[in-house]
């Protein structure tokens, strides 16, 4: 649902709403510090899917994917930590083509300081 709303809206408003639903839900469900790690992943894929594009785009969901990674580490699933093993290959190998195929100041990972800005705006 997520994904078919920003692909039809590209709203900060609208992600807001879903980012407070994920920690809406993580605050019912959460029953420790762990599983918090996914709704963290839902919301910084959730910042990603609404509000960028390209390399900034994947690395964003990169750090989503680990953080389920995490989490599936922890919680012991096996098919869960095969599933964000492929999706973290797929996406470091499309952010490689991407950077080799289309230098330029735009095409780098987000840094700290800017990502500490992206949060305090949300």
């Amino acid at each position: 649902m997520r994904s078919f709303l920003a692909l039809r809206y590209r709203s900060w408003l609208l992600g807001g709403v879903i980012i407070a639903a994920n920690i809406g839900l993580g605050a019912a469900f959460a029953r420790n510090r762990a599983g918090w790690l996914p709704v963290i992943g839902s919301c910084i894929a959730t910042i990603a899917i609404f509000t960028m594009r390209g390399v900034r785009f994947r690395c964003m969901l990169l750090a989503s994917t680990l953080l389920w990674l995490a989490n599936n580490i922890i919680t012991g699933s096996i098919g869960g930590t095969l599933l964000e093993l492929a999706n973290a290959t797929i996406n470091i190998s499309t952010m490689i083509r991407m950077v080799r195929s289309s230098p330029g100041p735009g095409a780098q990972c987000p840094d700290v300081g800017q990502a500490a800005l992206l949060r305090k705006t949300v």
